[in-house]
Formats: C-alpha cells, structure tokens, sequence
C-alpha cells in the first residue's frame, strides 16, 4: 500500500508540473496576441489619413469645409458625417450634436461641406467643436501589406495582422479637428482665444516636439493683428508657426525644467483685446513601454517591441545595425528572421526623426550545453529534469554507468527552452551500499554534459 502511495504521488507532481507548464506557454501565446492587437490597433489608425484645407472666409453667408480623405479603405462603403457638438448652458452636462454628410468632390479624394446659417437653425450664432465621424471596409493594397512584410521580416505576421484587420469589417473612427467653428464666424464670444487641446504637454528631455495651440475667433485676414507673446516659460518655445485654426510651437525639452509651466498671451492689436493660455509641461526621459531580451539563442526568432511611453507609434522610427539586418523602418515593431549564426543586433531608436538616447542591443549566441536537475528521489528512483536550449533543439540521453534502467516520462516547451522529464533507477551497486551515477546528454548542436555522482542504494 506504501508503494502505491509513492506511485501516486510521483504521478500527481508530474500532473501538476505540466499543468504548470500548460499555464506557462498559455500565458505567453496570450501575451503574444495582446501584442499583435496591439500592432492592429496602431494600423488600423494608419489605414486612413485625413487632412483638413483652411477653410474659406465668411462671405455670402457660406463657408466651405474641406477634408482630403485617403487610405486602404474600400471607396463604395466609405461614409463620413461632419460632427459639430457644444456644451449646452441651458441644461447641465447636456451635448448638442449636430451632424451633417461629407459629398464628393469633384476630385476622388476630396470630400467637403458647405455650411449656412440655415443649417444650424437657432443655433446659428453659437461656436461648436468639429470632428469627423467615418466609416469604412479596409482594403489593403498590395504597397501597404509588402510594407508589412517588410516591417516585419516575414510574411507569417503579416499575413496575422492581415486576419485581424479583416476580422475588423466596418471600421469606425473619429477624429476631433482640434478647432472651433462658429456659422456666423463671430461665436457666442466676441474676444479672441486661445487654449491647447491636451491637459498639459509632454516632452521628451532633448528633443523638440511641434504642439498645437489653437487661435479661435480670429479670421484669417485678421491674423496679422494678432500677436503672441510667451511670458512663461520663454526657453521651452524656440519657434512659433502662426495660423488659424492651429499655430504649431517648436518646443526642446530639458529635464531640468519639468514641472514649469508655460504661459502665452495673444493680443489683438487693433483692438486692444486680449486672451491667455497656461499650461504645465512635463518633461521625461524616453522609456520603452515593455521589456525586450537582450540575449537570444542561434535559431531562433526575435520580435522587437519598441513602443515608447507618451509617444505615437506613427511618430517613431527606429535603425537596425549589426551582423542580419541593416535598415531603417518605420514605427516601434520589428520581426526578425531566424538566427542561423551567432551575432550582434543594434536598435536605435528615433522620434520624430530625431536621434534619442533609447536604444537596445541584442546578443545572438549558440545555446549553451545542456542543463541538469535533479528533482527528486523516491527510493531507488531518481527524477530528473533536463534542459534544451533555443528553439527546435533535442536532447539525447546515454547511460555510463550504476543505472539499471531509464524512462523520458515527458517533454515540454517554455520560452526558448525544452523541458525533458526523465526517471532513472538505481543499479544494485557490486559494493554496498554505494552506487557511482554516470549518464551522459547531447544537444543537436553537439553539445555534450556528462554527470556523475555517488548516489547511496537503498535496500527498502
């Protein structure tokens, strides 16, 4: 009955470890997942580009919006609405939306609208927030998805984000324009304003960011009488772009000066009115979102994630040197072909085409001979776990002497190794009650351990 006990608890450990381990390669299929939707997310923002034309001075009570619309999209189920909204001051926490379609111009990519008084009713002389509301089937060319197996190196996860994309169907999305719109071009405000679209702005220490500000109640002819004066905060700005709706502020952040706040304040000449914007600005050393192997084996696969906290993945390019791959691609993912020799990978990272500090290296090494443990004894049963570095590889396994006898119980993979579970018996020894263990294991890169070890017999 005692036997039986040990028997059985030597088959439950091993139900338990392979379990273990079931949970342990679950876990990273699902973490590799979560990232290709994480890349598909990011493409999917990619498939379509908007841009937006300045729109017409406001003459015969008519104003031209003008959106050039572009992308993998499938043009017969491409639908988009020009999405006005506003805070009502009547009732409390109450939007009012109002909603009209973009028409094709005469040009394929063109799409506008043309507003009047007439089409905002008593609301004529109130200022909105304007956005876009569009709609689509992704169609993706061929020049996209050979970007992709570029990006990549390979067509295998191109071909996945290529399902995930499809899976997609009608794709939804919204893009607020950044500025304010009147019908009347004055707005329930006859003083200028000026106010940035985020809570507070983020740099990177060492680099310079163009941020949008946006200037309302200003017509475009008007802008020359209108002037901005930075009286917070004066070493942040280095250049200011002036326009309407949106003026861009080259900004250098310094680590040094996070936590400052920035302060603006426009004036209208001949008018003498004014307006003014603060804002905190925070500066950060640049960070990858996630943590990247720095050593990897001969034969296998590598996937770099690049992602940086705070920035875009639109906004990031990075520069791979070393003994497999020398080029420049676009974006924070890259798929790397497997390793056949031993090597050297160098990342560089860059942000809105400039050099940063991140950068990251990547050792390509033979995998290392094989490794030995020893779990447990139950009698003159020794349990064993072996070890197989790199992807595909094996161990073989010969005994050399004091083993009566041995048994593979099971195998299993987790990362870049494999897992090999072995019970060797115990030799009755010539001279008791001493028993020399020798057994030798070969990986198929011709690597050899040999271990050996006096072992007491028991004679239970």
């Amino acid at each position: 009955m005692k036997r039986v006990d040990i028997y059985f608890v030597i088959y439950l450990s091993a139900i338990v470890s392979f379990f273990a381990l079931e949970g342990e390669l679950r876990t990273k299929k699902q973490q590799q997942d979560k990232t290709l939707l994480q890349v598909a997310s990011y493409k999917l923002r990619d498939l379509i580009n908007i841009s937006f034309s300045d729109l017409s001075d406001y003459e015969n009570d008519k104003i031209d919006l003008k959106f050039k619309i572009k992308g993998d999209f499938d043009k017969e189920s491409f639908k988009s609405d020009i999405v006005f909204k506003r805070k009502s001051k009547d009732e409390k926490d109450s939007i009012q939306v109002l909603k009209f379609p973009l028409k094709l111009n005469d040009s394929k990519d063109w799409y506008f609208y043309q507003a009047t008084t007439d089409d905002f009713g008593n609301l004529f002389d109130k200022t909105f927030d304007v956005g876009l509301e569009v709609k689509f089937n992704p169609h993706i060319s061929d020049k996209t998805y050979s970007s992709w197996i570029e990006d990549f190196g390979g067509t295998l996860p191109a071909k996945k984000l290529l399902k995930h994309i499809r899976d997609e169907k009608e794709i939804t999305v919204n893009k607020n324009l950044n500025f304010k719109f009147s019908p009347t071009g004055q707005g329930e405000r006859l003083n200028p304003s000026i106010f940035f679209t985020d809570q507070e702005i983020i740099l990177l220490d060492g680099l310079t960011s163009e941020i949008p500000l946006i200037i309302n109640n200003i017509p475009p002819k008007r802008l020359k009488y209108f002037i901005l004066n930075v009286t917070e905060g004066k070493s942040f700005v280095k250049k200011i772009d002036k326009n309407v709706p949106e003026t861009k502020l080259t900004m250098l952040g310094s680590e040094s000066m996070s936590g400052r706040n920035l302060t603006i304040v426009g004036t209208q000449t001949n008018t003498g009115k004014t307006t003014t914007t603060k804002i905190n600005v925070k500066v950060i050393k640049p960070r990858y979102e996630e943590f990247n192997e720095t050593e990897i084996y001969v034969n296998d696969e590598y996937f770099f994630d690049g992602r940086i906290v705070d920035i875009p993945s639109q906004d990031i390019r990075m520069k791979i040197s070393g003994d497999f791959v020398n080029k420049s691609v676009d974006g924070d993912f890259f798929q790397f072909p497997k390793f056949s020799k031993p090597g050297m990978i160098n990342i560089q990272m860059y942000v809105y085409n400039q050099k940063i500090s991140l950068k990251h290296s990547v050792n390509v090494v033979p995998p290392p001979p094989p490794s030995i443990n020893l779990i447990s004894r139950e009698g003159n049963n020794l349990y064993f776990e072996f070890y197989a570095f790199g992807n595909g590889n094996e161990i073989s396994f010969r005994a050399l002497g004091g083993i009566a006898g041995s048994t593979e119980m099971s195998v299993d993979k987790a990362g870049h190794k494999t897992i090999y579970k072995y019970r060797i018996i115990i030799q009755r020894p010539q001279k008791p009650p001493m028993q020399k263990i020798k057994f030798r294991l070969k990986d198929n890169f011709g690597e050899r351990i040999v271990w050996e070890k006096p072992i007491k017999y028991s004679n239970k």
